[in-house]
């Protein structure tokens, strides 16, 4: 059956949503894995479930009547389902939020680590997507996360006997301890670490890390390029509706898979590092200074203080005042690319420490279950979204996460009381530059991606201000937008229900 994301039907001053005034939706991958459940059943009000830590997929409810239903990803495209603009705006410009992870109404995915309940209102019944904290920070772990990663690596290691151990290897610090925890569980010769590198940009450090990390361990590596004309393209196939930041780049996995494949044919386990930075801390929660000035001491707040001060090269009142440059950057951006309508509707509630963190948790978890969805990418391994991995980030003391020079204190120690490794590296690696270069060679392409989308096509985009900035990016000045990139994203799963 043919469909579109655009019905004749649909209202042009309704900017929440596409196509006719249809609610209803289809589609579903299962969670037989953990809830037993067949393709058809129903939830009804009441119901809680979870999609287990690194389940290795991803659960969609279709809202029918009165309940919610699981189903084939594929009965999706012959419904008429409306994109939910405003909580996705909302992850473009503020960073992935709970609550809501599929971009359509009436829909709802259900990613690894997520949480849901089924509850009743007036018109039915309503899906509340959610991560349960409390169950996660109950559970007793090791004080010590190269122990955690160790167990999680091995444990993976032990389920794949006789295999290949893939790691993307950037010789950064995620990276490189789960290269450490791999060496502590096999054989160096059943390890392959794969490198991308893009030789106009910062991102070539990775190679050279990597490549000593190598040379001195014994590790078989692959180099990839990192080419511009492999960005942008066409999704091959519908991917389902969650935010997705691979399928920009979807053919650089092709490539990846191919060369891995040479050497180890489909006999292989790949780890990815993403979400060390978050559990970690390496972006210090605003709200710090505040809180310890009111709950521990004088002293305590005036000394991390500094400490923040030094180690991000300003003075202190530029950091008592981070949160608000910070939020008032993000709002001067998002001018640039949306309506003055759609800025006027953006707010962003003050967090506290605990609930900064909490979001930082939160969007590792999202973006690890979220890259699930491309086959290519869809058995990757996050070894630092692990459920305890999370409750030991969820508990970290934050204040001790960081001094003068470093931060990640925990997990630098940890690494080196284990393996006596020390992190040296401080810089941390960009492809900027092939992003640059790739707008350059395909900026027809993608201006002509988002003026003819589903955003531009509601009103909601600032055109003059995208294409500007496009055309200020592919010319290598100013570095390159990450709202850009989640346009781009969107609208490349967008177009691929097309």
């Amino acid at each position: 059956m043919k469909y579109s994301l655009l019905s004749n039907e649909s209202n042009e001053s309704d900017n929440t949503g596409i196509f006719d005034k249809k609610d209803v939706f289809c589609g579903v991958l299962t969670l037989r894995r953990l809830l037993r459940m067949s393709l058809g059943d129903k939830f009804t009000s009441g119901y809680r479930g979870i999609n287990a830590f690194n389940s290795g997929v991803i659960k969609l409810l279709v809202a029918r009547e009165n309940d919610w239903i699981e189903e084939k990803l594929s009965a999706i495209l012959t419904q008429s389902p409306r994109i939910d603009f405003e909580p996705l705006i909302a992850s473009i410009v503020f960073g992935r939020t709970e609550g809501k992870t599929s971009l359509f109404k009436n829909v709802e995915c259900i990613v690894p680590g997520c949480s849901f309940k089924i509850d009743h209102t007036h018109n039915g019944a309503s899906v509340s997507e959610y991560i349960d904290w409390n169950a996660i920070s109950y559970k007793t772990l090791p004080h010590d996360p190269a122990e955690i990663l160790f167990q999680s690596v091995s444990e993976v290691v032990n389920r794949n006997q006789g295999g290949y151990f893939v790691v993307r290897l950037s010789g950064g610090m995620d990276s490189t301890g789960i290269l450490l925890s791999l060496m502590e569980a096999v054989d160096v010769s059943r390890i392959i670490a794969i490198t991308y590198r893009y030789l106009m940009g910062t991102s070539n450090q990775d190679e050279v890390s990597a490549r000593h990390l190598c040379k001195i361990f014994g590790i078989r590596q692959i180099i990839i390029d990192f080419e511009p004309h492999s960005l942008f393209h066409r999704l091959p196939s519908p991917v389902p509706p969650v935010l997705n930041m691979r399928t920009i780049n979807f053919k650089v996995y092709e490539e990846e898979r191919k060369r891995i494949g040479s050497i180890c044919v489909d006999n292989y386990t790949l780890f990815d590092g993403h979400g060390g930075d978050h559990v970690f801390c390496e972006k210090i929660p605003f709200g710090i200074i505040k809180e310890l000035f009111f709950h521990g001491s004088l002293l305590t707040s005036c000394r991390k203080l500094l400490q923040i001060a030094r180690l991000h090269g300003i003075n202190m009142k530029d950091v008592l005042f981070m949160h608000t440059n910070s939020m008032h950057y993000l709002i001067t951006e998002a001018q640039c690319y949306f309506s003055k309508d759609v800025i006027k509707n953006l707010h962003y509630d003050r967090k506290t420490v605990s609930e900064e963190r909490k979001s930082a948790l939160q969007e590792a978890i999202i973006d690890n279950g979220t890259s699930l969805t491309l086959s290519l990418t869809e058995n990757d391994i996050f070894p630092f979204t692990d459920q305890r991995m999370i409750g030991y980030g969820l508990k970290l003391r934050v204040e001790e996460s960081f001094d003068t020079t470093s931060k990640r204190l925990q997990y630098r120690k940890a690494i080196n009381d284990r393996y006596k490794f020390v992190f040296t590296r401080k810089d941390k690696g960009h492809i900027t530059g092939a992003y640059q270069s790739a707008l350059s060679v395909n900026k027809d392409r993608v201006i002509n991606l988002l003026r003819h989308g589903q955003f531009a096509t509601h009103g909601l985009l600032n055109l003059e201000g995208v294409e500007r900035a496009i055309e200020t990016s592919s010319h290598g000045i100013g570095g390159v937008s990450f709202i850009l990139m989640k346009l781009i994203a969107a609208e490349l799963i967008f177009e691929g229900y097309l």
